[in-house]
């Protein structure tokens, strides 16, 4: 009988033909001799390596077939030969152009007969497969190859040299799973898929997209409009500033004609490229046309047509059919809102936050933004973009939070708060008034305003702005603000009552 050793050493030495032949001698009297087959596994294994580095397609998959075919191996006992094997097959669709669909189908047809173990090489292959965009057969390949096969480090990011980070090959696969189920409409899969897309979501929260197609096939399925939102909310706070998170809730919210309308509004005033923004558009017309809002329709397509036109792009049907209509041709463009959609869309944002009453503690213009407190040892920075007009030292807010795992806090919305909330018994124990006897050292700038327990520290600003002298009365907002070089937390004076 020949050795394995042998055939490996012949295949190595250049030797394939031979090899072959060898092995191929042996089967012919012995087919279901187990060590016959992992010889002729071997010899085969080396064919298709030889296949790959000469460019020979056609040869490569039958005998990669040919190995697939020996009955007895196992992905259990002879994991190194069928391991060698898919990552061969790996790199060949991997050198393979991603529109050649029916490379990837060859592959397919030979392996998907077969169950593999979780291994790197079943990995490779499986990003492999999901570089073939468009291809018909992906939600049959992403069925047979099974998620569950998903090895621990799959689930991690990979960060390029110039810290980019790229998404894992975990969120790759699920979100493109999701992504084939939208397309077929399969209720019964749909179903089954969500729980585990939720799963994916709530396990690993830093994740982007799970959140997103989570809402997405919820709606397919016939969701409400509640059920989907506690689903995508925490996605909705991640990625808030993203033209499609509005897109996305303009679906979930359309049987609510104005905050349908608003979520697209808020789309289009994204930081996003108008090449981004079509469909948008389009949708936006439709939906002002059904208004009766020719003006406010006329607006969006011309945006649409100018973008596309600059761009050398071919006009959609779709879009040349609204430009015929008689009412949007009379029309006169219309770009200003025609609901509240800032309002309408920040209900939605604070629909899911925490609400919680802050002071602020300091202003500061180089960085254009201001210090809050907003709970017992709890402090953030606002920048300008959440702020509504002036704010000073001692003003009350009402913010609105999505606080993430960790501690952190992202702010969602932000409203002045009336000045009452100062006493409101769950702030007392950041926010307080205090009155007193000024306790100022002789040439000392700053101050303490003491009331029982607290002893509360008053700037040098506030003392050299109100003249504070040892012994005067006075009386503060105070808030128990955290000092850096100390880290500790102390009441601070931030503004003089009557003042506010």
């Amino acid at each position: 009988m020949t050795n394995i050793k042998d055939i490996i050493t012949l295949c190595k030495n250049g030797q394939i033909d031979e090899a072959i032949k060898k092995a191929s001698d042996e089967y012919e009297i012995t087919p279901n001799d187990v060590w016959v087959q992992r010889a002729m596994g071997w010899a085969l294994y080396y064919q298709v390596r030889s296949d790959l580095e000469h460019g020979q397609s056609e040869q490569l998959l039958n005998h990669a077939e040919l190995l697939l075919s020996l009955s007895l191996l196992t992905p259990e006992q002879d994991a190194m030969i069928i391991d060698n094997l898919l990552w061969k097959l790996a790199e060949f669709l991997k050198s393979s152009p991603k529109d050649n669909t029916a490379l990837a189908d060859s592959v397919f047809n030979i392996t998907h007969t077969h169950c593999f173990r979780p291994s790197k090489a079943y990995s490779f292959l499986l990003k492999c497969f999901l570089a073939f965009k468009g291809w018909d057969k992906m939600q049959a390949c992403l069925e047979w190859w099974n998620l569950d096969n998903l090895m621990p480090e799959d689930y991690a990011s990979f960060k390029l040299d110039n810290g980019r980070a790229l998404m894992s090959l975990a969120e790759q696969a699920y979100i493109t799973y999701a992504k084939v189920l939208l397309l077929s409409h399969d209720r019964e899969q749909i179903r089954a898929f969500i729980p585990k897309i939720e799963a994916l979501a709530d396990q690993y929260p830093d994740m982007t997209y799970p959140g997103y197609f989570c809402g997405k096939l919820l709606l397919a399925d016939g969701a409400n409009r509640d059920e989907a939102l506690k689903r995508v909310m925490p996605f909705v706070y991640k990625k808030m500033s993203e033209f499609w998170v509005w897109q996305l809730l303009s679906e979930i919210y359309k049987d609510e004609p104005d905050t349908q309308l608003a979520c697209l509004i808020r789309a289009t005033v994204c930081n996003t490229q108008e090449t981004f923004l079509g469909k948008v558009r389009m949708r936006l017309a439709q939906l002002y046309m059904a208004r009766g809002e020719y003006g406010h329709a006329r607006y969006q397509i011309d945006k649409v047509a100018t973008c596309y036109q600059q761009q050398g792009w071919h006009i959609p049907h779709e879009l040349e059919d609204l430009m015929r209509w008689p009412e949007v041709k009379e029309a006169c463009p219309r770009g200003k809102p025609s609901v509240p959609f800032q309002r309408l869309t920040n209900a939605i944002l604070k629909s899911g936050a925490q609400e919680h009453i802050a002071i602020v503690t300091y202003v500061n213009i180089k960085v254009k933004g201001v210090h809050v407190v907003y709970g017992l040892h709890k402090h953030l920075m606002l920048k300008d973009q959440y702020l509504d007009g002036p704010i000073s030292e001692g003003m009350l807010l009402r913010l609105y939070l999505y606080e993430k795992r960790g501690g952190t806090a992202r702010v969602v919305s932000v409203e002045r708060a009336d000045a009452l909330e100062i006493h409101n018994p769950d702030t007392s124990s950041y926010i307080k008034e205090l009155k007193g006897t000024v306790n100022r050292k002789t040439d000392a700038s700053f101050a303490f305003i003491n009331q029982g327990s607290i002893s509360c520290y008053i700037s040098p600003v506030l003392v050299e702005k109100y003249k504070l002298k040892n012994g005067s009365q006075a009386g503060f907002i105070a808030a128990l603000v955290y000092n850096k070089k100390k880290d500790t937390w102390n009441w601070n004076a931030v503004a003089r009552l009557g003042t506010m």
